[in-house]
């Protein structure tokens, strides 16, 4: 009776063991999967705030400045031509308790717009990205005439880019160039960007290249080509990492470059595509 005693044990002890191996395996591949997600893939910028992962894309959200640190999206052609209509239901983020988020009201009457950095065009191939893309979470406080202006032209830009290239990844967010917090204009609790910057990133061959532009957050009447800034000027300012899973010599070109001529210019040139 003892010897079957202990081979119970022995059988209770290796399916429980069993068990718990089976849930932290899941644990596991679950944060491998989002390591890998798509939106991504070249790697996180940072992490020191609350990573949010959503259908059509992945932020970091600061919880004291109420707004995404930076929004990173996949964005692919066959995405642009959904049937999705635009919601214009703008709600607080679900998934962040009321003290960590904004909240419609922080907006009212505040002379700012509620600027995506997942622009609601891009979302057009889903209900749920749609939705989603409308939390506040994905916004930051813009002037209107920046947000209707040259960063609407910017995103055109991008989308019209996108069908010539099939794929581009995207990172956009804010920038504060103040000494000091006490400096920082807010509306309601919720920080107003100085500045903002936008990253486009694609394959030309085998080899990834990138654009970047900082853009002030207030009325650009510049040609795109004068917002156009290196990678590493837009980490210096912002204190992120961008491309950091690529080898290192392949991300210091990266970050270093300067494309003002290149095919991001040649494919969606303001002859054909204007401003919206």
């Amino acid at each position: 009776m003892i010897r079957w005693h202990r081979l119970i044990a022995i059988i209770l002890l290796s399916a429980l063991v069993c068990g718990c191996h089976a849930v932290n395996t899941a644990a596991i591949n679950a944060t491998a999967e989002k390591r890998e997600n798509e939106h991504v893939k070249w790697g996180l910028p940072g992490t020191n705030g609350k990573l949010l992962y959503r259908l059509a894309y992945v932020e970091l959200y600061d919880k004291e400045k109420r707004e995404p640190l930076w929004v990173s999206y996949h964005l692919t052609k066959d995405r642009l031509f959904g049937t999705q209509k635009r919601s214009d239901k703008f709600e607080p983020d679900p998934d962040l308790s009321y003290g960590e988020r904004a909240e419609l009201s922080d907006y009212y009457h505040s002379a700012y717009d509620r600027g995506h950095m997942c622009p609601a065009a891009d979302n057009i191939f889903s209900a749920l990205a749609m939705k989603e893309c409308f939390y506040l979470s994905n916004m930051i406080p813009q002037k209107h005439s920046l947000n209707n202006g040259k960063w609407k032209e910017l995103e055109t830009r991008i989308r019209n880019f996108v069908k010539a290239k099939e794929e581009v990844w995207v990172i956009s967010g804010p920038i504060f160039q103040k000494a000091d917090e006490a400096d920082i204009k807010k509306i309601g609790r919720v920080w107003v960007p100085t500045h903002c910057y936008k990253i486009v990133a694609y394959n030309e061959g085998s080899e990834l290249k990138a654009v970047g532009f900082i853009m002030r957050n207030d009325n650009e009447t510049a040609d795109l080509t004068a917002y156009v800034f290196r990678v590493k000027d837009i980490e210096t300012v912002t204190g992120l990492d961008f491309f950091n899973k690529l080898p290192e010599d392949r991300d210091e070109s990266v970050v270093e470059a300067v494309n003002k001529t290149g095919e991001f210019w040649d494919n969606s040139g303001k002859r054909q595509y204007g401003r919206n």
